[in-house]
């Protein structure tokens, strides 16, 4: 079998199991990095030769990159190994100790600033679509998998709502989108003008549905255009800090994000706990000063020595 249909039956399986977009696309890169090296793809790479590609990317790169290529590296060796039927070669591929695990980007409201003003900046049918879905990824912190298999049906701008009906780990849910609806309406209208409209995709591109790669290539022109660099996952990162931040429960955040443990919320903000649990400290336990209403605290010793009184 050819290296590229092995991969195109990856990516399938891949998809097909409703893994992250985001990571797939990561994978391919690094498949990509194998390739251009001249070395071939699992299951025919050796593991001496893996090893030695190992060794030679820790020369070039830190070491949680490295940690994070062998993981893709053995992802695709023991799928395709099942796949053939034939043995594993690298099992015993070793992947390098971390001393910290490997921060996740988060969005910050710079981010989605910059990316909605990278579709104002530019005109036609793309643009106004690209607003919405940029919207959708900050308002429901889905997947990118979850958002490209949305059809028109799934989206009630009269309340506010959209449906996912198959998500990776439970049943559908339904989240609120009323805060993005003039963006959503806006695209709906040239939607309804589209060559395609007739598709029940909800997401269209030139010939048609979009899918998750037509999703993943308008994200990435965006990014371009913005100078951002977060990839669309960073949008469920930021929407499970900022419902903690807010005051938001984490039974509610799990029901939203469609996860089944709060393992999962632990694991989103483990980067950012620390700062919240100081933000929530203060607020539930406030100063006396503040609380009492006391005289402010008097101007320390050491200040007015620097300010040369």
């Amino acid at each position: 079998m050819a290296e590229s249909s092995l991969l195109l039956a990856f990516e399938r399986h891949w998809n097909a199991s409703g893994f992250a977009d985001s990571t797939l696309e990561n994978y391919l890169q690094v498949y990509a990095k194998l390739t251009r090296k001249g070395l071939k793809l699992p299951p025919d790479l050796t593991l001496a030769e893996a090893q030695n590609y190992v060794l030679s990317r820790l020369k070039e790169v830190k070491p949680s990159s490295v940690a994070f290529e062998v993981k893709a590296i053995k992802s695709l060796s023991k799928w395709s190994a099942a796949y053939l039927d034939v043995p594993d070669p690298l099992t015993d591929l070793r992947i390098p100790k971390l001393d910290e695990p490997v921060a996740q980007p988060t969005a910050t409201e710079e981010d989605l600033a910059k990316l909605l003003q990278a579709c104002n900046n530019s005109i036609g049918f793309e643009a106004v679509r690209d607003h919405a879905l940029i919207s959708m990824f900050a308002a429901t912190g889905a997947r990118r998998s979850e958002i490209a298999r949305l059809k028109v049906s799934d989206l009630d701008l009269h309340e506010g709502l959209v449906t996912f009906h198959t998500t990776k780990e439970r049943s559908g849910r339904v989240v609120s989108v009323e805060a993005i609806a003039p963006s959503l309406l806006r695209y709906m209208a040239r939607r309804d003008r589209h060559p395609s409209r007739a598709e029940d995709a909800l997401w269209l591109g030139q010939k048609g549905a979009l899918g998750v790669q037509g999703i993943g290539f308008a994200f990435a022109r965006r990014e371009a255009q913005a100078g951002v660099t977060i990839g669309t996952h960073a949008f469920r990162r930021r929407l499970a800090v900022e419902w903690l931040r807010r005051g938001g429960s984490e039974v509610a955040l799990q029901e939203l994000l469609g996860w089944t443990s709060g393992a999962m919320v632990r694991r989103y903000t483990r980067a950012l706990l620390s700062g919240l649990a100081v933000e929530e400290q203060r607020r539930l336990f406030p100063t006396t000063e503040k609380r009492q209403g006391a005289r402010a605290r008097p101007t320390s010793i050491l200040r007015k020595a620097g300010d040369g009184r």
